[in-house]
Protein backbone atom coordinates (compact mmCIF):
# COMPACT_ATOMS: atom_id res chain seq x y z
CA UNK A 1 0.00 0.00 0.00
CA UNK A 2 2.80 2.41 0.87
CA UNK A 3 4.47 1.69 -2.45
CA UNK A 4 1.24 2.27 -4.36
CA UNK A 5 0.59 5.60 -2.56
CA UNK A 6 4.14 6.72 -3.32
CA UNK A 7 3.68 5.87 -7.02
CA UNK A 8 0.41 7.81 -7.14
CA UNK A 9 2.06 10.88 -5.59
CA UNK A 10 4.92 10.64 -8.07
CA UNK A 11 2.50 10.59 -11.02
CA UNK A 12 0.64 13.64 -9.67
CA UNK A 13 3.93 15.52 -9.36
CA UNK A 14 4.98 14.66 -12.90
CA UNK A 15 1.76 16.11 -14.32
CA UNK A 16 2.86 19.62 -13.36
CA UNK A 17 6.51 19.45 -14.43
CA UNK A 18 8.03 22.05 -16.74
CA UNK A 19 11.50 21.27 -18.08
CA UNK A 20 13.75 24.20 -18.97
CA UNK A 21 10.71 26.47 -19.41
CA UNK A 22 9.05 23.96 -21.83
CA UNK A 23 5.64 22.63 -20.89
CA UNK A 24 5.43 18.86 -20.77
CA UNK A 25 2.67 16.28 -20.84
CA UNK A 26 2.75 12.91 -19.15
CA UNK A 27 2.12 9.46 -20.61
CA UNK A 28 1.57 6.36 -18.58
CA UNK A 29 1.51 2.61 -18.95
CA UNK A 30 1.33 -0.21 -16.44
CA UNK A 31 4.09 0.46 -13.92
CA UNK A 32 5.56 3.30 -16.07
CA UNK A 33 5.17 7.06 -16.23
CA UNK A 34 6.90 9.00 -19.01
CA UNK A 35 7.32 12.63 -20.03
CA UNK A 36 7.13 14.19 -23.48
CA UNK A 37 7.38 17.90 -24.55
CA UNK A 38 4.25 19.59 -25.85
CA UNK A 39 4.79 20.56 -29.49
CA UNK A 40 3.98 24.30 -29.51
CA UNK A 41 4.30 24.54 -33.30
CA UNK A 42 1.83 21.74 -33.74
CA UNK A 43 -0.57 23.45 -31.36
CA UNK A 44 -0.28 26.75 -33.25
CA UNK A 45 -0.81 25.09 -36.63
CA UNK A 46 -4.25 23.91 -35.56
CA UNK A 47 -5.50 27.48 -35.83
CA UNK A 48 -4.38 30.61 -37.65
CA UNK A 49 -4.14 34.14 -36.30
CA UNK A 50 -4.84 36.78 -39.00
CA UNK A 51 -3.08 39.46 -36.94
CA UNK A 52 0.31 37.77 -37.20
CA UNK A 53 2.38 36.51 -40.11
CA UNK A 54 6.00 36.38 -41.24
CA UNK A 55 6.08 40.19 -41.47
CA UNK A 56 5.02 40.71 -37.87
CA UNK A 57 1.83 41.89 -36.20
CA UNK A 58 -0.97 43.49 -38.22
CA UNK A 59 -3.05 45.77 -36.01
CA UNK A 60 -6.78 45.95 -36.71
CA UNK A 61 -7.41 48.89 -39.13
CA UNK A 62 -10.32 51.06 -37.99
CA UNK A 63 -11.81 54.30 -39.29
CA UNK A 64 -13.16 55.42 -35.89
CA UNK A 65 -12.30 54.85 -32.26
CA UNK A 66 -13.92 51.67 -30.88
CA UNK A 67 -15.67 51.34 -27.50
CA UNK A 68 -13.17 51.74 -24.68
CA UNK A 69 -11.15 48.69 -23.65
CA UNK A 70 -8.16 49.34 -21.43
CA UNK A 71 -4.86 48.26 -22.96
CA UNK A 72 -6.08 47.86 -26.54
CA UNK A 73 -3.93 49.10 -29.44
CA UNK A 74 -5.26 49.61 -32.95
CA UNK A 75 -4.54 51.46 -36.21
CA UNK A 76 -6.69 54.39 -37.38
CA UNK A 77 -6.37 53.87 -41.12
CA UNK A 78 -8.21 57.12 -41.92
CA UNK A 79 -5.71 59.17 -39.89
CA UNK A 80 -2.64 56.93 -40.38
CA UNK A 81 -2.22 56.81 -36.61
CA UNK A 82 -1.57 54.05 -34.11
CA UNK A 83 -3.79 54.50 -31.06
CA UNK A 84 -3.68 53.32 -27.44
CA UNK A 85 -6.77 53.04 -25.21
CA UNK A 86 -6.27 53.42 -21.44
CA UNK A 87 -9.91 52.60 -20.75
CA UNK A 88 -10.94 56.25 -20.51
CA UNK A 89 -9.08 58.15 -23.24
CA UNK A 90 -7.40 57.43 -26.57
CA UNK A 91 -3.78 58.41 -27.19
CA UNK A 92 -1.91 58.71 -30.48
CA UNK A 93 1.44 56.91 -30.53
CA UNK A 94 3.76 59.17 -32.52
CA UNK A 95 5.81 57.78 -35.41
CA UNK A 96 8.58 60.20 -34.47
CA UNK A 97 9.74 61.27 -31.05
CA UNK A 98 9.31 65.06 -30.80
CA UNK A 99 11.47 66.89 -28.26
CA UNK A 100 13.33 70.14 -27.67
CA UNK A 101 16.56 71.39 -26.13
CA UNK A 102 17.24 74.92 -25.02
CA UNK A 103 17.58 77.22 -22.06
CA UNK A 104 16.79 80.46 -20.29
CA UNK A 105 19.46 83.17 -20.25
CA UNK A 106 19.05 85.53 -17.28
CA UNK A 107 20.33 89.13 -17.58
CA UNK A 108 21.35 88.21 -21.13
CA UNK A 109 24.54 89.30 -22.82
CA UNK A 110 25.98 88.05 -26.14
CA UNK A 111 27.14 84.48 -25.60
CA UNK A 112 26.98 80.92 -26.94
CA UNK A 113 25.98 78.10 -24.58
CA UNK A 114 26.17 74.40 -25.35
CA UNK A 115 22.96 72.81 -24.03
CA UNK A 116 23.09 69.22 -25.30
CA UNK A 117 25.39 66.49 -26.56
CA UNK A 118 23.28 64.53 -29.05
CA UNK A 119 22.85 60.95 -27.88
CA UNK A 120 21.41 59.80 -31.22
CA UNK A 121 20.84 61.01 -34.78
CA UNK A 122 18.01 63.52 -35.05
CA UNK A 123 16.57 66.34 -37.18
CA UNK A 124 16.16 70.02 -36.29
CA UNK A 125 12.67 71.24 -37.22
CA UNK A 126 12.54 74.75 -35.71
CA UNK A 127 14.12 77.28 -33.38
CA UNK A 128 11.81 79.30 -31.13
CA UNK A 129 12.74 82.42 -29.17
CA UNK A 130 11.12 84.43 -26.37
CA UNK A 131 11.98 87.82 -24.80
CA UNK A 132 10.10 88.77 -21.64
CA UNK A 133 10.13 92.56 -22.14
CA UNK A 134 11.12 94.86 -24.98
CA UNK A 135 12.15 93.56 -28.39
CA UNK A 136 15.01 93.50 -30.87
CA UNK A 137 17.31 90.85 -29.37
CA UNK A 138 18.98 88.63 -31.96
CA UNK A 139 19.39 84.88 -31.34
CA UNK A 140 20.21 81.64 -33.13
CA UNK A 141 21.31 78.05 -32.57
CA UNK A 142 24.39 76.06 -33.55
CA UNK A 143 25.46 72.52 -34.27
CA UNK A 144 29.10 72.80 -33.35
CA UNK A 145 30.15 75.96 -35.21
CA UNK A 146 27.44 75.68 -37.89
CA UNK A 147 24.45 78.03 -37.68
CA UNK A 148 21.22 76.03 -37.66
CA UNK A 149 19.28 78.93 -39.22
CA UNK A 150 19.64 80.50 -42.65
CA UNK A 151 19.96 83.80 -40.80
CA UNK A 152 19.90 84.91 -37.18
CA UNK A 153 16.41 85.73 -35.93
CA UNK A 154 15.39 89.07 -34.42
CA UNK A 155 12.69 88.98 -31.74
CA UNK A 156 10.09 91.52 -32.85
CA UNK A 157 7.61 91.37 -29.95
CA UNK A 158 7.89 90.89 -26.20
CA UNK A 159 6.34 87.96 -24.27
CA UNK A 160 5.55 86.11 -27.51
CA UNK A 161 7.12 82.96 -28.90
CA UNK A 162 8.74 83.72 -32.24
CA UNK A 163 9.75 81.22 -34.90
CA UNK A 164 13.35 81.53 -36.08
CA UNK A 165 12.56 80.91 -39.75
CA UNK A 166 13.95 78.38 -42.20
CA UNK A 167 16.45 75.78 -41.03
CA UNK A 168 19.80 75.72 -42.81
CA UNK A 169 21.35 72.72 -41.03
CA UNK A 170 18.76 70.13 -40.00
CA UNK A 171 20.92 67.02 -39.61
CA UNK A 172 22.27 66.24 -36.14
CA UNK A 173 24.46 63.19 -35.60
CA UNK A 174 25.12 61.33 -32.36
CA UNK A 175 27.89 63.13 -30.50
CA UNK A 176 27.23 66.60 -31.99
CA UNK A 177 27.17 69.61 -29.67
CA UNK A 178 23.98 71.67 -29.85
CA UNK A 179 24.18 75.26 -28.64
CA UNK A 180 21.92 78.28 -28.22
CA UNK A 181 23.35 81.73 -28.92
CA UNK A 182 22.53 85.33 -28.01
CA UNK A 183 24.00 87.42 -30.84
CA UNK A 184 22.92 90.79 -29.47
CA UNK A 185 20.58 92.15 -26.80
CA UNK A 186 17.99 94.92 -27.21
CA UNK A 187 14.95 96.14 -25.28
CA UNK A 188 16.40 95.53 -21.80
CA UNK A 189 14.98 92.02 -21.29
CA UNK A 190 15.24 90.30 -17.93
CA UNK A 191 15.67 87.02 -19.73
CA UNK A 192 15.67 85.36 -23.13
CA UNK A 193 14.55 81.83 -23.95
CA UNK A 194 15.87 79.89 -26.93
CA UNK A 195 14.39 76.49 -27.76
CA UNK A 196 15.62 74.12 -30.48
CA UNK A 197 12.92 71.68 -31.61
CA UNK A 198 13.87 68.27 -33.03
CA UNK A 199 12.53 64.90 -34.03
CA UNK A 200 14.10 61.47 -33.87
CA UNK A 201 15.35 60.54 -36.40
Amino acid sequence: MASEAKGSSRRQLLKGIVLGGVAVATTSAIGYTGIKPIDDDAQKSKGSDPTFDGNGIQLPPLTSDPPHREGSVYFRSDLLQMRLDDGTSYYTLQKQQVFSKGGVILAPIPQTIVVWRAQFDCTVTAIKAYQDTGSGSVVTGYNGSTNLLNGNTTISKSATWQDGGSIAEAVVSAGDSIAIAVVSVSGSPNYLVIQIEMTQP
